[in-house]
């Protein structure tokens, strides 16, 4: 596999032209034995249209795959994530504990984590470890990547009265 070519998916992905990034991802496919980031920016290719059910599939064929640790803690976040959004909160949240476990340095899984957690009726443990991230670590620039989202997922599932 070219890097390049993956880095020009990516940022196709990054511009907006999804399935022209996609297209190419998908022929990257072909002839080589590193699947596992092509796989995982092609789940990433269906998350930013709202198709979390077919970024599902591509999520668990990354994880199948040899990943860099950074890759493989972006396949997991994702994944767990897209479990959340589909509504399957009690395999979301197995994986948010895994994260957690796993890099517990990743300060970004804790809000989707407590949205996972508010979601099964967990509200003060959601409240509780929201209050613990603000009031052990400050706003930092890994919250602010997903600040957006964030907003939209806290405005949908709390809206203002």
């Amino acid at each position: 596999m070219s890097s390049d070519l993956l880095d020009r998916a990516i940022t196709l992905r990054q511009q907006g032209h999804i399935e022209e990034s996609r297209q190419l991802l998908f022929s990257l496919l072909e002839g080589t034995e590193s699947k596992g980031p092509i796989y995982l920016n092609i789940a990433w290719s269906w998350d930013n249209q709202g198709r979390e059910t077919e970024a599902l599939t591509y999520y668990h064929l990354s994880l199948e795959e040899k990943l860099t640790e950074e890759d493989a803690f972006e396949a997991t976040f994702g994944l767990a994530c897209t479990y959340r959004c589909l509504g399957e909160l009690n395999k979301a949240e197995d994986l948010f504990i895994q994260l957690r476990r796993a890099w517990p340095d990743a300060l970004e899984v804790i809000p989707f984590y407590a949205l996972c957690l508010s979601s099964l009726g967990k509200k003060e443990d959601a409240i509780r470890m929201l209050f613990e991230l603000i009031l052990e670590n400050p706003p930092t620039n890994a919250l602010h990547a997903y600040q957006k989202t964030l907003s939209t997922y806290l405005n949908d599932e709390y809206p203002k009265p």
